[in-house]
């Protein structure tokens, strides 16, 4: 114990990540809580692709940039990062939009073994994946609360993906 937290837990500060476009593929996919993970200078938080990712396509949103794209593990969330993993492969994106990777967020406590097997199958198509846990106290806080000293910690593995977004986007180039 450090601190009064356990060893499980880090307080979070957002260590601004400036161009780098948080993309929901979905309602309800973690973008906000993601944004708010990555800092305040997110460019764009909290958009949310309308299936089927044509305005990624079309060139209506030709000051993208570089994207991380958000998915929650559950049916709806992996049939969303299906289809984006079509779209990227077949180098359908406008040339703006450069996707790093996507982040899939466990839509609770324990994921299936499917969808697990499911996101595997996906981390080897798209440039990169990361996993956020369910995290159960944060189902009763607002994203802009995590900053609050006060707010639920966010667990070590959290840290870590917010940590490894960072350095991916850095060699990127940003």
């Amino acid at each position: 114990m450090h601190g009064g937290r356990t060893a499980q837990e880090h307080s979070l500060t957002p260590t601004p990540v400036s161009g780098l476009t948080v993309i929901g593929l979905h309602g309800g996919a973690g973008t906000s809580t993601l944004s708010q993970l990555l800092g305040e200078e997110v460019t764009e938080p909290a958009r949310v692709a309308q299936p089927p990712l044509t305005w990624l396509q079309d060139g209506q949103n030709d000051q993208i940039g570089t994207f991380v794209a958000v998915a929650r593990l559950h049916a709806v969330g992996l049939a969303a990062t299906e289809s984006l993993a079509r779209v990227w492969s077949a180098g359908d994106l406008t040339d703006t939009a450069r996707l790093l990777g996507v982040v899939l967020v466990d839509d609770g406590p324990k994921p299936t073994k499917d969808q697990l097997r499911q996101a595997k199958r996906l981390a080897g198509v798209l440039p990169m994946t990361w996993r956020i846990p369910w995290v159960e106290a944060w189902r009763t806080c607002q994203p802009e609360d995590l900053a609050d000293p006060h707010a639920p910690k966010a667990p070590r593995r959290v840290h870590a993906t917010t940590k490894n977004i960072r350095s991916a986007h850095r060699a990127a180039g940003h």
